[in-house]
C-alpha cells in the first residue's frame, strides 16, 4: 500500500475514532492554533509510523496528545 493511501486510511480512522471517543474535544489552555496543529500532526505521524490499527490508533493518538498537556 502506498504511503498516501496509508495516510488517508489513518486520517479516516483517526477522525472516526476521535468522533467515537471524544478526542476531537481535547484542548490545552493557552495554546495557539498553530501549536495545536503541530501537536496533532506529530501525534498522527507517530500513530502512522507505529502501524497500529483500529482502536489502538485512537488510544495512541489520545495518549500522545495527553502527554503534550491536552485534556
Amino acid at each position: 500500500m502506498s504511503m498516501k493511501a496509508r495516510s488517508s486510511k489513518l486520517l479516516v480512522g483517526l477522525a472516526v475514532a476521535a468522533w467515537l471517543t471524544g478526542c476531537a474535544t481535547l484542548h490545552k489552555p493557552g495554546v495557539t492554533q498553530d501549536e495545536a496543529n503541530k501537536d496533532q500532526y506529530e501525534c498522527e505521524r507517530d500513530v502512522l509510523d507505529s502501524h497500529a490499527r483500529g482502536f489502538m490508533q485512537s488510544a495512541m493518538y489520545r495518549d500522545c496528545m495527553r502527554a503534550r498537556g491536552y485534556t
